[in-house]
């Protein structure tokens, strides 16, 4: 089952993300703002 976590481009939703893919957890991001995503994945 994947983990949703929704504000994924802010600052606790990015670093949540990052200790879940660690631990191999599956998950999906939804944000409204895409640029932040794009910038901290470069």
């Amino acid at each position: 089952m994947a983990i949703l976590i929704t504000g994924g481009a802010g600052f606790i939703g990015f670093h949540l993300a990052e200790r879940l893919l660690e631990a191999e957890k599956e998950i999906v991001i939804f944000d409204l703002d895409i640029y932040k995503i794009k910038e901290k994945s470069e």
